[in-house]
């Protein structure tokens, strides 16, 4: 809503109504500027690109962001202004409206979905950041919005604003360091910029969680500018903030770290972004091969132009490709269809949640996942060319509250002195040994496959491809690497009747299914200075069935230490033959301290196992169980054996269900009195029981 106001002394202008700031008043100097073609085409980007897949509110543009950012902007210099003004120094009125001109027009280079299309484009567009696209719109002689500046404002008003909007984005991207030579507004203005504490990201912050309907954005922006001082330090000219104020600066940087693992980089957001550029990449690449029908000319232009114009670049917007997608949904081409179809509507694809979610494990799933593909006879990817296939995605991003090398936040204490809000703050800290590292450090890497897509690939046998492909996923699932189980020893085989006799009693509450008894053999390893165990690991190979299968066990960074619920991490993998050989790599991976002393690996213990499975399913909850009968037979390599009875409860479902495993457990060990309570190994109690024979 906007009213025009022609009160006597005060300048006309109108009266906007914004959601997060309330009554904004726009001078009819600046109005002209966002009449124009060029600043009205921000009204068709959405500030968050695709987040309202997530946030169904996170609807809010450009247009809205730049005119909070020009509110903020205007309450910044008012405050300095009186800053100068105690000072005897009087800020020109020319030097606030580029300022502020600075402020409404800092986004208005942006691209369809917003930062997401500066990486979609190969050619001119996408390697060209939207802040050289906004210096090049304002800049531009023939646009509206040039020719609006120059009359409204003076002639080379528009070129000190790019020039003031590109010194910022150089700060930004650390290819200077801003330093006050003077006292002016410029010079505190830019300063704010490096600082952290500029009006876009005080205006996006509570924007972006109001229309997300979030609450941890919602950062006090009058007190943080109140907060905003001036002093001298070493001969220097700084912006700082007193030490009272230090819980405000805290708030705002939490509350921006919490926007980017929330909101920013939500997965689903961070997936979607990433179908986008599949779409461009393949809609570009069919474009080329002129198979790319109903093409919108500005994106005709897009596709075909090595050098974009302003006059073209200004002409797409995000309307301009969801047209596009709509079309290209019912492409004959599968991949581009596919990807529209997945955005259009929605659909989620296939997650990895990859162990631990390093590096090193999604690179050894790859190795896995290109393995499969070339045993289907598929051998037209490599670990390296995944990235590019039609049915995988992947992406690493990132992000962290508070950069200290790059743009500092500067606190002066109490006794006066100027430091690093990061030597201050006892929120906002540096570790000792991590100087160089940014605050709330986070390192992400993500894997989706478009199992629509694998299923369009000429394999050998799809089926057991699927069944493979979900056995290999299951395997890599960190929830399915956490081994959580209850076990119990006895040395009467007769305690297997009773508890089987009382689980018949329970049929009200569980349902079972048994499988027949196997028998497996387990082979244990160490080093003859007894490498694993030191490390509270164990390493062994699985025969069963023909197949042979590595695992390692290790502790997870909590130990249980009472005589209840066991927890460790499961790794493991099939291999070809009982043999380390060629494993190397994920011993060491999951026992470091095996590093260069593979070799010494030795066979220390056998367990032969003849097992009972049955499964169990808590009728009025989704937990699910599976509890082993274990005949045990533990041999040394001197053929000595010993024997033992073992009952293992393992919980098969989500993390929640503790609670049914323990009123399980409880359950039994009231009914049945001889079931003993263990947290040992079958590896460490088979070395004590052979050892006391």
């Amino acid at each position: 809503m906007t009213n025009n106001v022609y009160m006597h002394g005060i300048p006309k202008g109108k009266i906007i109504r914004d959601a997060v700031h309330g009554d904004i008043f726009v001078e009819d100097k600046f109005l002209k500027i966002i009449d124009t073609p060029e600043f009205q085409r921000m009204r068709r980007i959405k500030q968050l690109s695709v987040a309202n897949i997530v946030f169904p509110s996170a609807d809010h543009t450009r247009f809205s962001h730049s005119l909070g950012c020009f509110y903020v902007m205007k309450q910044i210099i008012a405050h300095f202004d009186s800053i100068f003004g105690k000072m005897g120094i009087e800020v020109s009125k020319q030097d606030k409206d580029i300022a502020l001109l600075a402020a409404l027009l800092h986004d208005i280079g942006h691209g369809p979905f917003s930062h997401a299309f500066e990486d979609i484009h190969p050619k001119g567009a996408a390697q060209v950041s939207h802040e050289t696209w906004t210096s090049r719109i304002i800049t531009c002689h023939s646009g509206t919005i040039y020719k609006q500046i120059e009359e409204t404002f003076g002639k080379g008003t528009a070129e000190k604003v790019s020039e003031l909007i590109e010194k910022q984005r150089r700060v930004k991207s650390s290819e200077e360091n801003y330093i006050i030579e003077k006292i002016d507004i410029f010079s505190v203005l830019s300063s704010l910029i490096s600082s952290q504490l500029d009006a876009d990201r005080l205006d996006y912050l509570v924007r972006d969680a109001y229309n997300c309907g979030v609450s941890f954005g919602k950062i006090d922006i009058q007190r943080i500018i109140s907060a905003l001082s001036l002093t001298v330090y070493d001969n220097q000219y700084y912006v700082c903030v007193p030490e009272k104020y230090i819980g405000d600066i805290e708030d705002y940087l939490l509350a921006r770290y919490h926007m980017q693992s929330v909101v920013y980089y939500h997965d689903m957001k961070v997936q979607m972004e990433q179908i986008i550029q599949k779409i461009f990449s393949r809609a570009q690449k069919l474009h080329e091969e002129n198979k790319l029908p109903n093409c919108p000319p500005a994106l005709d232009t897009l596709f075909s132009s090595y050098n974009l114009q302003v006059e073209d670049y200004i002409r797409i917007d995000d309307s301009t490709f969801w047209c596009a997608f709509q079309s290209w949904s019912e492409s004959p081409d599968v991949e581009l269809s596919d990807y529209c179809l997945t955005i259009l509507n929605r659909q989620k694809l296939l997650k990895l949640n990859a162990l631990d979610n390093t590096s090193t494990a999604y690179h050894r799933f790859k190795e896995d996942f290109c393995k499969l593909l070339k045993k289907h006879n598929y051998t037209l990817v490599t670990e390296d060319s995944l990235a590019e296939s039609p049915f995988w995605i992947e992406k690493r991003f990132v992000f962290s509250a508070y950069k200290p090398q790059k743009e500092n936040i500067w606190i002066q204490t109490a006794a006066g002195f100027l430091v690093d809000i990061s030597q201050q703050s006892k929120i906002v800290q540096l570790r000792d040994d991590a100087a160089d590292e940014a605050v709330f450090l986070s390192d992400n890497e993500r894997v989706w496959i478009n199992r629509r897509i694998l299923e369009t690939l000429p394999l050998s046998n799809m089926t057991e491809f699927q069944k493979a492909l979900d056995e290999l996923i299951h395997n890599y699932d960190i929830r399915n690497t956490i081994e959580i189980e209850k076990k119990y020893h006895f040395s009467d085989e007769a305690v297997f009747q009773d508890v089987l006799a009382y689980l018949k009693t329970r049929d009200d509450v569980y349902s079972f299914d048994k499988s027949p008894a196997f028998e497996q053999v387990d082979s244990y390893y160490d080093t003859p200075d007894k490498l694993v165990e030191s490390a509270k690991s164990t390493l062994r190979i699985r025969h069963k069935d023909c197949n042979y299968e590595i695992t390692i066990k290790c502790p997870t960074p909590v130990q249980i230490k009472d005589n209840g619920q066991n927890e460790r991490f499961e790794f493991c993998h099939p291999i070809s033959s009982n043999s380390l050989s060629g494993e190397e790599a994920f011993i060491v991976e999951h026992v470091p301290s095996l590093k260069d002393k593979t070799s010494e690996l030795k066979n220390t213990l056998t367990i032969i196992n003849k097992r009972e499975i049955i499964n169990i399913l808590a009728k009025k909850s989704e937990a699910k169980f599976e509890m082993a009968f274990d005949h045990v037979t533990y041999q040394d390599d001197s053929g000595h054996k010993a024997y033992d009875y073992q009952i293992e409860i393992e919980l098969k479902s989500d993390y929640i269900h503790r609670v049914n495993l323990k009123m399980l457990t409880d359950d039994l060990e009231r009914k049945v009195s001889k079931l003993e309570s263990s947290t040992e190994s079958k590896y460490k109690r088979g070395l004590t029981k052979l050892s006391v024979q």
